[in-house]
């Protein structure tokens, strides 16, 4: 049936409002009754959960609880099942309000299931989701990497180039900011590694009172401390650190290519050749390869002096397809100071044992030489009109000033128009 869905004049909730909150009730008592099963129930046989007004009881099914136990219990595999229904539901209701819940649960469900439900869910949205992802990326504290990779990972497949700067910064190490669980620091776990050990020796040391012998050997536990601090579980927090940006840098790299934004050709040249190494440098380079590929005529002026040194630093054959795409593509980006670079490549002879790709390196740096020195030409003239053709000769005490004197010339000396003037 069709019930109104306006507010009357005394500002009672209108029927739609009323279903709404019921739902939601409902929901939070069916969460709070720790039976998964009927909570199921009522998603996949409650019709009422297809209309607009379950929304706030679809988006609460998949919020995790406030309350420690409750959460502790949500992560039992009994009520994935539960979140992956009320995800379908959203994702049939197609309510863009249901967003932020929805990109939530992608980043910090514990699930893999449900984190996939909620990349399909979200995916659905398109660029709808967008704003609400790089929200999540800039803000997120205590995430959990898969969630963190997953997010990133969306944000490619999105295909919105808006994400592009944001992935940049990936790349960068300037987002995610650290999350608690990646920077959780390893003092405690030495402080409690050291105390057993501590206590270990001081049962083994044959002494009457343990107490004592606690007590008299706090300068070795102190030393225990310290030694299995800096020795091992110190290198081991910073090795697992970097082994989780490098992650993170690499599914920033492939969300960039997928992107294929032109824009971000600056900031990944400079990750590429500054930041990066290991994986992550080669996912970082892959992009760059198919970005340097998406240039034209009209990207004149696209990268900085700094990035364009930065390419030139890398022609080279001993990576001919790199060095290939390079030199096409300082066709249109490349400047004046390039000319000296792509020359030596146009002199290069390789002799009886050249590639067919270093034959094609030496014919293109051939055939864009001419635009580069033509570049250069107008560069060197540009330079020339800033500057001033000669020093003024004459001194400034010999400049022209007002006269400081004031001349009273007669009324009666002064022009006037003769009579007749108008003939």
């Amino acid at each position: 049936m069709d019930e109104p869905t306006t507010t009357s004049e005394a500002g009672a909730f209108s029927p739609a409002k009323d279903i709404g909150t019921e739902l939601l009730t409902q929901a939070h008592l069916l969460m709070g009754s720790n039976n998964p099963r009927a909570c199921l129930d009522w998603i996949e046989q409650g019709d009422v959960l297809r209309r607009p007004e379950a929304l706030s009881a679809l988006c609460a099914l998949i919020t995790p609880p406030t309350s420690f136990l409750q959460r502790l219990r949500g992560r039992r595999k009994e009520w994935s099942p539960v979140r992956i229904a009320a995800i379908k539901a959203l994702r049939i209701l197609g309510d863009p309000a249901g967003l932020l819940a929805l990109t939530r649960t992608l980043l910090y469900d514990p699930d893999a299931e449900v984190r996939f439900e909620a990349s399909r869910a979200v995916r659905a949205f398109g660029s709808h989701a967008t704003p609400h992802l790089l929200l999540l990326l800039q803000e997120a504290d205590n995430w959990p990497t898969d969630g963190m990779l997953a997010l990133i990972r969306m944000l490619g497949e999105l295909g919105d180039k808006n994400a592009g700067p944001s992935l940049v910064r990936v790349l960068t190490n300037q987002f995610p900011r650290s999350s608690r669980r990646e920077t959780r620091h390893p003092l405690m776990s030495a402080a409690l590694f050291s105390l057993l050990l501590w206590a270990a020796g001081a049962l083994l040391s044959g002494q009457d009172g343990f107490l004592e012998a606690l007590v008299a050997n706090i300068p070795i536990y102190l030393s225990l401390l310290f030694f299995t601090y800096t020795l091992f579980f110190l290198p081991s927090h910073y090795s697992q650190k970097r082994k989780l940006r490098r992650r993170l840098h690499i599914a920033a790299a492939e969300a960039l290519c997928a992107l294929k934004d032109k824009k971000a050709l600056p900031s990944v040249i400079e990750a590429t050749f500054y930041h990066l190494d290991g994986e992550a440098l080669k996912a970082a380079r892959r992009t760059l390869f198919i970005l340097l590929g998406l240039v034209g005529p009209e990207d004149a002026g696209l990268i900085p002096p700094p990035a364009e040194r930065y390419l030139l630093s890398r022609l080279n054959l001993n990576q001919p397809e790199f060095t290939l795409r390079i030199v096409q593509a300082l066709e249109f980006i490349g400047t004046g100071q390039a000319v000296r670079p792509v020359s030596r490549l146009a002199r290069h002879h390789p002799g009886f044992a050249a590639s067919d790709a270093h034959m094609k390196i030496r014919a293109e740096a051939e055939r864009i030489l001419p635009f580069l020195e033509e570049r250069r030409h107008q560069e060197q003239q540009a330079g020339f009109l800033l500057r001033a053709s000669a020093s003024p000769s004459a001194p400034t005490e010999a400049l022209l000033r007002p006269s400081q004197e004031r001349l009273e010339t007669p009324a009666e000396q002064l022009l006037r128009p003769t009579q007749g003037s108008s003939e």
